[in-house]
């Protein structure tokens, strides 16, 4: 696995700053470049547990961090679909013409908007992995603190984030003298995973963890608000009907674990069966983080593969 990628960042049409990282392979006329989409909270870092499998792939991956993540400056009125136009105000910056798209977890309500909002002759493919789709879907499965978390998250009034931040260790995230309180914090949340997800976070003698440990550590810098902002806007409605998506085959692929207790695979199988082409693949012994990772290799093949194909 490699070393971190610097990360740049571009400062959009209206001053808003973007941060972005790149995996994978260099930049070049052959590579195919695939805008990774973390989880919540999150940030860049995440696609680094992707590196060693995109560089065999041949492809690049661009990881944006969303408004209020990392060093992306806050939307205090972004949408789902404000997010779709940062992208390509990105992509336009660097000369993308055509692209593929990878979310994890709650990155996945942004791919679908832009899979929905961006011309399709612009996007190559989408893969999705232990995506959190529209809470509408029905929330059997879940975990109760999620169920709980994503009933309220709407009525969250402005005073009370500094709360929700506490209970996100958002404090520790930023305490810069005592990185290792924050690590020792999450440590301790993990405990409570599926052994599944603990046995993937602990391989590669624990660079997975450490990795794991600075996405949420830059998902945090500047505080839960934007933590909120992205739970309000997950557990709403896409905007847009699933259905409309109208994918033609090889063009979406939803990969998804059944002992996933923070995105339901019950949700996944009723989004699938709304997208026309939608192509879902089910690991029966994998939950949420460890289907991203004991599974990469084949994700990002088949990814590559679909790109190819076209």
């Amino acid at each position: 696995m490699s070393d971190k990628s610097e990360s740049l960042t571009f400062i959009l049409p209206d001053q808003r700053t973007l941060e972005y990282a790149t995996y994978g392979v260099p930049a070049g006329e052959e590579q195919t470049t695939v805008i990774y989409f973390h989880g919540t909270p999150g940030c860049h870092h995440e696609a680094e547990l992707v590196h060693d499998q995109a560089s065999r792939e041949g492809l690049r991956i661009l990881a944006i961090n969303r408004p209020g993540f990392g060093r992306s400056s806050p939307h205090p009125h972004r949408t789902l679909l404000s997010f779709s136009q940062d992208v390509l105000a990105l992509v336009d910056h660097l000369g993308i013409q055509r692209f593929a798209m990878m979310a994890f977890s709650g990155g996945c309500p942004y791919a679908l908007t832009c899979l929905h909002a961006i011309p399709r002759s612009r996007i190559l493919h989408t893969t999705v992995v232990s995506g959190a789709y529209p809470y509408a879907l029905g929330t059997d499965g879940m975990k109760l603190s999620n169920r709980i978390l994503l009933s309220v998250i709407q009525w969250v009034p402005r005073f009370l984030v500094a709360g929700v931040d506490y209970l996100l260790i958002g404090r520790l995230a930023r305490d810069a003298a005592h990185p290792e309180r924050f690590t020792k914090a999450l440590r301790l949340l993990f405990k409570n995973m599926p052994p599944e997800d603990q046995a993937a976070l602990a391989v590669e003698d624990g660079k997975v963890f450490k990795i794991a440990v600075e996405g949420a550590r830059g998902g945090l810098q500047q505080g839960a608000q934007s933590t909120v902002e992205e739970l309000r806007l997950v557990s709403g409605p896409l905007g847009f009907d699933l259905a409309d998506l109208k994918i033609e085959k090889g063009q979406l692929i939803m990969w998804h674990g059944a002992k996933d207790p923070n995105a339901p695979l019950e949700m996944a199988q009723k989004a699938a069966s709304r997208i026309p082409g939608a192509d879902l693949r089910v690991e029966k012994d994998l939950a949420h983080i460890s289907l991203c990772i004991f599974k990469r290799g084949e994700i990002l093949a088949a990814l590559a593969d679909a790109v190819r194909t076209l």
